[in-house]
Order: C-alpha cells, then structure tokens, then sequence
C-alpha cells in the first residue's frame, strides 16, 4: 500500500478540531499519516492534538512552528513521508472513502490529481453540494474552471511538488490559488470524481469591514497571481497563465467581494471591473454562475438605493 499524508495547520480551531481529525480515523484506507501543525493556539486544540497523538501513532504533532500560516503548510509537507498528499483545513473535513478513492485512481488510472466533489456548509447552516462528472479530464479543464480542485478535496503526487519546488508562498491572502493552480499547470491528467468526499464549513465566516485588512486581501491576492505567473513563465508554461487569467483570477476576486461589507462593495467591483465583467459577460463562469452574479448585483443595490434617496 502507498501512504498518504495528510497535512492540517491549526490555530484556535478546538471547535471542530475533533471532528476533521476522526474523519481521517475513519478512513476505509489505512496506510495515512495526520501532521497537525498547531499554530501557537490559546484555546483547547492542543490537549485534543496529544489526547489523539496517544491513541494512535500515525498522528503526528508539531507545535509552535518558527514560520506563521500560510508557511506552515510547507512545514507540514517537508516533514510528510507519503507518496500523496492531501491538505485538510481543521474545521472542515473528509468522507470516508476519501482516501481509498483517491489512491485508487491515482494508482490506476495514469493521472496526477485526484479530485471530489464537496460540499460547502454556508455560514447560515445550509448546505450546498458540487456534484462533477466522473471521468479524466486534461489540466486544461480544471484551469478552465469547470471543476475546484483545493484544499481539502484533492490529492497530489509528492514527487511532482518536490521536482517543481510547489510551495506555499508567504501572502496569506489567495495562497491556495497560487499553489493548487501551479500545480494544475505541471500535470496532465486529472481524475474527477462524483463522490462527495470533502465538507467545506464555513460556519463562523465573518463579513470583513476594516479598510486596510481590505486592502490587505486584495493586494496580496494579486501579489500571489503575480508571482505564480512569474514561476510559470520560467518553465514556459503561456497556455496555462492565459488559462488562469481568463478564468481563475476573476474567481478569485469575486469570492472576496463575497466577503466585503456593502459600504466597499462598489468600490472595490469598479476597481476590479475590467477583471470580472469580461469574465461574466464572455460566458467564461463555469459552475454556479448565479451567484457569481449575485455578487455583483449586490455590489450595485446599495448605490442604487442611495441614488433614489437623493433623488428624493
């Protein structure tokens, strides 16, 4: 059997910590590894990290890590023993046969990637599930965008992160982007399944509203894509950026729109207008276009609303 490492960065996160860790106990596959990099917690997380690092010996602790997130992610990779990885955030967590799948198709199947599909828990408490196609697809359709392979629901080949030097960058703000969609740009094949092998909580997602932390997402998400299609361009990979910034980098803006309070909103979807309109207009949104628009929609109401007041 080939192990699977299965990598989960934690700070404060004693909630649901419990939970991610027993799904990946309760994996019908075996052969895994858990490395939990607790990043300076103040709540319970460390007491439930050593509780379950006695029970079973593939757990496996890192406390007090000298890098801060998002550069405990490569701690965890550079300490990982397994021929796959998968990177599990430690409120959300794993389906059963996650791994037995995915080993499975990676195996058999000549591909490098193997991807779920998931279901996201809103903060609201209702569920959505992104149900894909099963088959393999070329990288060029998951840089297309038509199916989300990240954290928590795709699992890669180590030797192919360590021949490119895949890691993560030190902008914490879209640092999955540049990593996952780095590593989609150096493989061929991927295999996309319909079983719904990851939940992604997002219970306890705040609305932002501080100004600079705003500006802080937004620029160090165009730092992020900046450097990646800098890391491309060296190993001549022009296909695969033009991809990415037709389709993923306008994704990547409206998802933080998502998060921006209504007062900075608008602004914000008038900076980035040249982005995301092309990107709506043109077609290019695969997957829940509705709320992609919704986005939008809700970033213009409110001037709406205060235009007819004026008018008044």
């Amino acid at each position: 059997m080939v192990k699977v490492s299965v990598i989960m960065p934690n700070k404060n996160k004693g909630k649901w910590l419990e939970k991610s860790i027993n799904s990946v106990l309760n994996q019908t596959y075996d052969d895994w590894e858990l490395i939990i990099i607790d990043d300076y917690s103040t709540d319970n997380s460390k007491e439930i990290i050593r509780r379950f690092m006695e029970q079973d010996d593939r757990i496996i602790g890192i406390f007090n890590p000298d890098k801060p997130f998002p550069l405990t992610r490569n701690i965890g990779l550079e300490r990982a023993s397994g021929e796959y990885v998968l990177f599990l955030d430690s409120d959300d967590w794993i389906n059963e046969k996650m791994l037995e799948n995915a080993v499975n198709h990676l195996e058999n199947d000549d591909v490098d990637m193997y991807i779920s599909s998931y279901r996201v828990i809103r903060s609201n408490g209702s569920t959505k599930d992104f149900v894909y196609n099963r088959g393999v697809y070329s990288h060029f359709d998951v840089l297309k965008g038509k199916f989300r392979g990240g954290i928590g629901n795709s699992v890669l080949k180590k030797k192919i992160l360590d021949r490119y030097n895949i890691r993560y960058p030190p902008y914490i703000y879209s640092e999955d982007s540049y990593f996952y969609f780095f590593y989609e740009s150096v493989i061929d094949k991927v295999f996309v399944d319909d079983y719904i092998g990851f939940i992604n909580n997002r219970m306890g997602s705040n609305v932002v509203t501080n100004k600079k932390v705003l500006k802080e997402k937004f620029t160090q998400t165009e730092n992020n894509y900046k450097l990646l299609f800098s890391q491309l361009e060296k190993i001549g990979k022009t296909a695969e950026i033009s991809l990415i910034k037709k389709y993923q980098y306008p994704i990547s803006i409206l998802i933080y729109l998502d998060f921006v309070d209504r007062k900075h909103k608008f602004l914000y979807l008038l900076k980035y207008s040249k982005v995301i309109f092309p990107f709506l207009i043109l077609g290019r949104a695969n997957g829940d276009v509705l709320w992609l628009w919704s986005i939008v929609i809700d970033s213009i109401i409110p001037v709406k609303w205060f235009i007819r007041r004026v008018m008044r």
